[in-house]
């Protein structure tokens, strides 16, 4: 069975204690008598007597924890003990990277707000609501801060222009992924002292923005294929240190045998051209994180200007070859080439395979349509100048491909715009 651990309640220990409801005489006006009978209930007797009482008779082959999580996010001691909900990000509007510095021993609830796929609010909007915070927008989103601050943590990676509505939503889902994916793969480098990463939250049960990575109902967002990539068994991944200004090469498995195989990382401007590389062999331990490399940001530039060259990493894990490409500056400060690439399309009913080729460096490849797709083989992924790629592409109708109106879009175009 997957059952590992009793756990008393989400978060009530917190809210009673954290959240201000103590406080709140308007809307919760309790006697002294009240809140002290509140108190006892959280802190002693149920969550600490009734219920680990119950599950000691019931099931004493499973452990029990009080609260999940037992300290609250700012709390230095929810970094040493028990589990975290680290809200640092988004709810404390800290940037990203401190996922870094703040992973916990377990960490299950963090999280990053986008916007829901177009095709989902074309579906549920009428034509005269598909604009920025329209009315029904509005609606669809229930934190009161929620599109403000999506909007300022898109605003150091990119320009903003909320008259366009698709890019804002392909551009609010790209920096949800990048800023998720520093936690997923952080905590695995981090490992055996985080030994857990939960990112909130899956899925939604209505049309709206929120921190999911699927929409309703399974939309796969930008950070649902960012977190297949992150969570696969084995992979190699990037840390960058910015206050040190160094960068870091992991290896990380989850697997009960041993990993080895070959990485070559190469510095190239954005048509490709190879500036240095290097080829090395790696060895992972089973179940186990380590630093396969660090180099200062100085020594992999090589005299190169960091706004006009990426990293390219390319590796083999039984079998498989897998990619990476980092940026050593924000998107808008990247002197991105004009996107360059052969496509075609091979299609079967409701079914369409499409071949990409890229001649420059590709950022965050997107198939769309003017027809409602389903989940695409894969999207949001970097190409570098060469490679081939085949995408699958679903649709809820047989159409002609010439109604389907396919559209590559990357973001070196949308951000050139």
């Amino acid at each position: 069975p997957s059952l590992a651990i009793w756990c008393g309640n989400n978060e009530i220990d917190e809210a009673w204690h954290k959240w201000g409801y103590k406080e709140d005489a308007k809307n919760y006006p309790w006697s002294d008598a009240d809140k002290a009978n509140i108190r006892k209930g959280i802190d002693d007797l149920f969550f600490n007597e009734v219920l680990p009482g119950v599950l000691k008779e019931e099931d004493p082959t499973r452990s029990y924890h009080p609260s999940s999580p037992l300290f609250s996010w700012g709390d230095p001691r929810s970094q040493t003990s028990g589990d975290v909900h680290y809200w640092g990000v988004f709810h404390g509007e800290e940037p990203f990277s401190v996922y870094k510095d703040k992973p916990g021993r377990f960490s299950n609830e963090y999280g990053h707000q986008s916007f829901a796929l177009y095709d989902t609010w074309k579906k549920w909007f009428k034509a005269d609501e598909l604009f920025y915070l329209s009315d029904a927008f509005k609606v669809h989103q229930k934190n009161p801060k929620g599109y403000r601050v999506i909007k300022e943590y898109m605003q150091p990676e990119v320009d903003i222009d909320t008259t366009d509505l698709r890019s804002y939503i392909y551009l609010s889902q790209l920096i949800q992924a990048d800023g998720i994916r520093v936690a997923m793969e952080g905590h695995r480098q981090n490992r055996p002292f985080t030994q857990g990463s939960l990112y909130w939250q899956l899925n939604d049960c209505w049309p709206v923005t929120s921190w999911s990575s699927m929409d309703y109902p399974y939309g796969y967002k930008a950070l649902q294929f960012f977190a297949i990539n992150s969570f696969a068994p084995t992979i190699l991944s990037y840390n960058y240190k910015d206050k040190e200004g160094v960068v870091e090469l992991w290896g990380i498995t989850d697997e009960l045998a041993e990993k080895t195989g070959t990485y070559n990382v190469s510095l190239i401007d954005m048509n490709g051209g190879v500036l240095w590389q290097t080829d090395e062999q790696f060895t992972i331990k089973s179940n186990s994180s380590v630093k396969l490399d660090s180099r200062p940001v100085d020594e992999l530039l090589a005299g190169n200007k960091a706004e006009d060259v990426a990293l390219k990493l390319t590796y083999k894990v039984d079998g498989k070859e897998m990619s990476r490409i980092f940026l050593f500056k924000p998107y808008k400060e990247v002197n991105f080439a004009e996107p360059k690439f052969d496509v075609s399309y091979k299609q079967s009913g409701k079914t369409v395979e499409a071949t990409i080729t890229a001649h420059t460096l590709l950022k965050a490849v997107l198939f769309e349509s003017e027809m409602p797709q389903q989940n695409p083989s894969d999207a949001y992924f970097d190409m570098y100048p060469g490679q081939t790629r085949t995408i699958t592409l679903k649709f809820d109708e047989e159409k002609p491909l010439d109604q389907l109106k396919l559209n590559v879009r990357t973001l070196n175009s949308t951000i050139k715009k």
